[in-house]
């Protein structure tokens, strides 16, 4: 296995917006999340923005 170590320059904001994903996806998978995690969730993405999400996303895909 080859490991590549990549690294971004985030914002506060970004950096909290991928924890938040990562552990909503985490519980999601698990089937452990509850219903007030996951509004908690809904309303952290709704206060990035949708578009930023996208674009955030976009910055994570395409670091090299």
């Amino acid at each position: 296995m080859i490991t590549t170590n990549i690294h971004a320059i985030l914002t506060q904001d970004e950096r909290d917006a991928i924890v938040n994903a990562l552990d909503f996806y985490y519980r999601y998978q698990r089937g452990t999340i509850e219903q007030d995690r996951y509004e908690q969730a809904r309303l952290a993405a709704r206060e990035f923005s949708i578009d930023r999400l996208d674009e955030l996303a976009t910055k994570i895909a395409t670091l090299n």
